[in-house]
């Protein structure tokens, strides 16, 4: 037995500071095998209870290490639903507007799932969505938010382990991975990286018996315009209704394509908008929520948007996405409370294509605060846009398979 997998023994016996800290310096300093992060995302699932029950369906989920702005991991499952899959996505908090954050947004939402409730809601819609704690993968949860307060969210090994035990953990079939390249991500800060990265996640779930699919895509660059937990519900709805722009089209367009790949289905045409708010509602309903609660928030929101970002030169919009995901975060942080674990305290709304000419003087953005603290907050979201000579949107996409 290695070093690591002792580590890892110790840690389940034991999981205290001390235990973890010693599990992320191993990860962090040593190149693991994928026998030893298979290890660990075993010791992970098998922490609390699993998820199993009979089904002609393969059990699919589509996941991703994480980065703002993109709407994946809450369209991506309403099109593996629609597509004959069942949908078990079992997840953490994001940062800052994670699949669970922003549903957890809906009055009523019930995001905390027994194994039976779960269960439940997939024989009613096909998808369930719930977070990762006392009852499935409580070990995982335990270590990511120690790797949260120490800063190493980015350490590879760990970040494959703990994706992977909680698929494990609901007996999934197949997964895809929304890998999300940035100079601020957690699988690695450019192309190359994230694609060995990549690679080895195929390996490791191939050894957990797992059929595994990696799309890597351009983090640096907002995948569409609403930024933050509500904004991504707006988004949503935009989509919905057949209101959303070229952006959100292509983005939404770009979801598609990853659901259908994990399956690996060639010839099916994309579902219309109204079948995908359909299985959208339903998933509302089975845990707890309502369509009509998400419109509303969706309908309303626009006009708590009262504070505006303007371009101070002509030119292209240079957005610091890294610094706006940093300011929300902190901001959210700041709100959080035992009573409140997803607050909502400010969004944006790129009010144009981030790749668009913009005149001195047009509106760049629009967001909402709901802080007390709104003036710090807003000295924080100005700093990250900026407007420079040359548009920096180049957005790329690749696809990663193992045989």
């Amino acid at each position: 037995m290695s070093i690591f997998s002792k580590a890892v023994d110790s840690f389940s016996a034991d999981p205290s500071n001390s235990t973890m800290r010693e599990l992320v310096d191993l990860a962090e300093k040593e190149t693991l095998m994928a026998e030893e992060i298979k290890y660990l995302a075993e010791t992970l699932s098998r922490s609390g209870k699993t998820i199993s029950f009979h089904s002609d369906k393969e059990k699919v989920d589509i996941a991703s290490t994480g980065g703002p702005s993109s709407l994946s991991t809450l369209l991506c499952p309403l099109y593996l639903s629609i597509l004959g899959a069942n949908v078990i996505k079992l997840g953490v908090p994001g940062r800052p507007a994670g699949g669970i954050d922003v549903l957890m947004q809906i009055p009523g939402y019930k995001g905390d799932l027994t194994p039976e409730e779960v269960e439940r809601v997939i024989r009613s819609c096909t998808y369930a969505h719930f977070l990762a704690g006392p009852n499935q993968a409580p070990l995982d949860a335990m270590l990511f938010n120690f790797r949260k307060r120490v800063g190493a969210l980015d350490i590879p090994a760990l970040v494959i382990s703990s994706l992977l035990s909680k698929k494990i953990a609901v007996g999934l079939t197949r997964v895809g991975l929304d890998v999300r390249v940035s100079d601020f991500g957690n699988f690695g800060t450019n192309w190359k990286a994230a694609k060995k990265n990549s690679i080895e996640f195929c390996k490791v779930a191939k050894e957990l018996g797992l059929k595994a699919t990696c799309f890597l895509t351009d983090g640096n660059l907002p995948y569409q315009e609403y930024i933050g937990r509500k904004e991504a519900l707006v988004g949503l709805h935009k989509i919905f209704t057949g209101q959303a722009d070229n952006k959100l089209v292509e983005h939404n367009r770009q979801c598609f394509l990853m659901a259908k790949s994990t399956l690996n289905i060639n010839r099916v045409e994309q579902p219309s908008e109204k079948t995908l708010a359909d299985i959208f509602a339903k998933n509302l309903t089975a845990q707890g929520a309502s369509f009509s609660a998400f419109e509303e928030i969706a309908n309303n929101l626009d006009r708590e948007h009262a504070y505006k970002v303007y371009a101070n030169s002509d030119g292209f919009l240079n957005l610091n996405l890294q610094g706006l995901r940093n300011t929300l975060v902190k901001f959210q942080n700041h709100s959080k409370t035992n009573s409140c674990v997803f607050p909502d305290p400010c969004g944006v709304i790129l009010r144009s294509r981030p790749d668009s000419y913009f005149k001195k003087g047009e509106c760049l953005a629009t967001y909402r605060i709901t802080n007390k603290n709104s003036r710090d907050i807003q000295e924080d979201l100005n700093l990250n846009f900026r407007i420079g000579p040359k548009s920096i949107f180049k957005a790329r996409f690749e696809e990663v398979q193992i045989g």
